[in-house]
């Protein structure tokens, strides 16, 4: 089913609280919202499990846009970042198989290479946060 921006913020609420991210609920801003809504829109135009691909974003950035992740000692530099948190190398890598151009930082660019990654069945490289999701699936 497709929900409008209204009927979506119920929706995302539910989905959240049972997907046990409800702490996010209070964090939730525009840009979240904006940023899991964009997500929604891209899993059901892949036929993907847009709850799924909610509750990916949610584990991976809280829907945070700058959300920064894996850090490397040896640098002193995260290696994950963005809603999706590619590292800049994955990102290079799958843009490159799918012969996909879009800006790594851009919300939007990373769920749309996202849902196009786990609609071709690679969720593994979320395996924290996706294997409690696809795996088995």
């Amino acid at each position: 089913m497709v929900y409008s921006i209204a009927t979506f913020i119920p929706w995302l609420c539910f989905t959240l609280i049972f997907g046990g991210y409800k702490s996010i609920l209070p964090e939730l801003g525009i840009e979240r919202i904006e940023n899991f809504y964009y997500s929604y829109q891209q899993a059901i135009r892949l036929n993907i499990d847009e709850s799924k691909f909610i509750l990916l974003q949610a584990c991976e950035s809280r829907g945070k846009t700058a959300a920064k992740g894996d850090w490397q000692n040896e640098t002193g530099k995260y290696l994950a970042n963005g809603i999706y948190q590619f590292h800049k190398a994955t990102w290079e890598r799958y843009s490159e198989k799918y012969n996909w151009t879009g800006d790594y930082w851009n919300p939007k660019d990373q769920a749309d290479l996202a849902a196009f990654m786990i609609s071709q069945g690679e969720w593994e490289n979320w395996w924290n946060c996706g294997k409690s999701l696809w795996a088995g699936s």
